[in-house]
């Protein structure tokens, strides 16, 4: 074993099978020492039919253009609901919030807020 920890996190998807891994961290070509913590996102399948009634709204947050990854963190109403590394190349990261009535989103990109996605957010408007 190459002794690293492994912290799974289960997310439904579209687009990935059930039982497959969506994105991990580091990603796969980061060499860490041993006794680092890889986390993997596995995919659930589809999301069920339990979001029934909700909205989603899209959040577009751009990225550094000068770094390769950068780490993105989501808030809505004080629980963090996204924190992870993102791949700088793409310029933004497209993020969609699923839910009803109104909250309260924070985005920090490297520890730094967002402003112009950091705000209330009332879905179905």
């Amino acid at each position: 074993m190459l002794g690293l920890e492994v912290e799974v996190h289960e997310e439904a998807s579209d687009t990935v099978e059930a039982g497959l891994v969506i994105r991990q961290n580091p990603t796969a070509t980061t060499q860490v020492p041993a006794g680092s913590t890889v986390e993997l996102w596995v995919s659930t399948g589809p999301e069920s039919s339990g979001n029934e009634g909700q909205e989603e709204e899209l959040l577009i947050i751009p990225l550094p253009v000068d770094k390769e990854t950068a780490e993105v963190q989501i808030v809505v109403d004080g629980t963090i609901v996204f924190n992870e590394s993102v791949d700088c190349k793409q310029g933004n990261f497209p993020y969609t919030l699923t839910g009803t009535g109104t909250v309260s989103v924070e985005v920090y990109v490297d520890g730094v807020m967002d402003v112009n996605n950091t705000r209330e957010v009332t879905f179905g408007e």
